[in-house]
């Protein structure tokens, strides 16, 4: 079923918002589109009624200029989106008034929504096969390891992006080495050094130091 076909039957008197900036990424990072008078076009016939962010709010008229998008495609987002606002009262005189109007820090993160949040989590995860009984790794066996691609050396995207701040990039290199120990430790290999440079994280985040996975690589290799 398309997205339009989705939108008239699943999402009926509901709507769909994109995630936060994704209208953009279309655009400016997939390159997908080849404009954003494109991407916004693209969006809106595949169904989609608001994007999280200012970027429809930026390039719809000129979209709309350029023949790309038609009123009735904006009438049709804006018809979705007001008829459940106006379900929920929000036209009603004082939104804090209204049945929502309440809400506030303590309806964040409660003990229901944390127990969904785990719940979610649960059925979320994916088993690995284990074809051929592959894992664990066995000792004494001729074995290669490879990291591949761009990821393997980015330690900001092996994080996600939602992950925060808590940690910089060497936290993260140390925790790879650690991985990496365990994985070898089961192949028959020993690094002794690993929690010695995992000791000196405090010391060189104090120094604000920007590390690499192929510059911590050779100092641990040089140990």
């Amino acid at each position: 079923m398309s997205l339009i076909g989705m939108h008239f039957n699943v999402m009926k008197d509901r709507y769909i918002t994109s995630d936060c900036d994704a209208v953009a990424t279309v655009f400016g990072s997939h390159h997908y589109a080849k404009n954003p008078e494109d991407a916004v076009a693209d969006i809106l016939k595949a169904g989609t009624d608001i994007g999280c962010g200012a970027f429809l709010y930026r390039h719809t008229l000129s979209a709309i200029e350029q023949g790309k998008v038609q009123e009735e495609d904006v009438d049709r987002a804006l018809l979705n989106l007001f008829s459940v606002q106006l379900r929920l009262g929000l036209f009603n005189g004082d939104p804090l008034k209204g049945r929502y109007g309440g809400l506030g820090p303590q309806d964040v993160c409660n003990s229901e929504h944390k127990e969904l949040a785990l719940e979610a989590a649960r059925q979320g995860i994916v088993l690995l096969k284990n074809d051929h009984n592959f894992l664990p790794l066995k000792k004494g066996v001729d074995l290669s390891l490879a990291l591949i691609g761009p990821l393997s050396n980015n330690s900001v995207k092996l994080r996600g992006g939602y992950a925060g701040n808590w940690f910089n990039d060497l936290f993260l290199l140390c925790m790879w080495l650690l991985i990496m120990q365990v994985v070898l430790n089961q192949l028959g290999f020993g690094l002794k050094h690993v929690k010695l440079l995992c000791s000196l994280f405090s010391f060189v985040s104090a120094l604000k130091s920007k590390f690499t996975l192929e510059s911590i690589s050779k100092l641990y290799l040089a140990m």
